[in-house]
């Protein structure tokens, strides 16, 4: 079992029942912007996403003043990850992921090939087929026969 990254929502709610902004871990992320990835759970492509380590401190202030604002309007869809390094393959960054299903008896079902999202290493850190990345095949095998991101460049 793999452990997922600590993960934190930006939402709580109120006495009310109203979900309001959780100020104090929004500005305990902030002021650790270069430990975590901010991003919107409805996105796509990349869209809306901080990966603050790749983010060029220079723009740490403007980062932290436009999410603060993205998210106190809206704090719902908006969570933080911790920044885990993700593998390098070939000089590039790879999410791997295994394909999964639940039938409907509850029949958990396993893809045998995991494929992964690919990224040059010196990209934006964002491994999203949407914002340049790629769909790449992993495959194990006891001696290289083949570098399948050589097939992307």
């Amino acid at each position: 079992i793999l452990k997922s990254p600590r993960t934190t929502s930006f939402r709580r709610f109120n006495s009310r029942g109203e979900a309001v902004v959780n100020v104090r871990a929004l500005e305990a992320v902030l002021a650790r912007l270069e430990n975590n990835v901010i991003k919107p759970v409805d996105g796509l492509g990349g869209e809306g996403i901080v990966v603050g380590p790749k983010t060029p401190r220079r723009e740490y202030p403007r980062v932290r003043r436009e999410t603060r604002e993205k998210v106190t309007a809206n704090p719902g869809p908006y969570i933080s990850q911790e920044y885990i390094p993700i593998s390098t393959v070939a000089g590039h960054i790879v999410d791997a992921r295994l394909n999964t299903d639940v039938g409907p008896r509850g029949d958990i079902y396993v893809a045998p090939v995991p494929w992964g999202r690919a990224l040059p290493v010196g990209g934006d850190g964002k491994v999203n087929i949407g914002a340049n990345g790629k769909e790449v095949t992993i495959l194990v095998v006891d001696t290289p026969v083949f570098n399948c991101m050589n097939a992307y460049n």
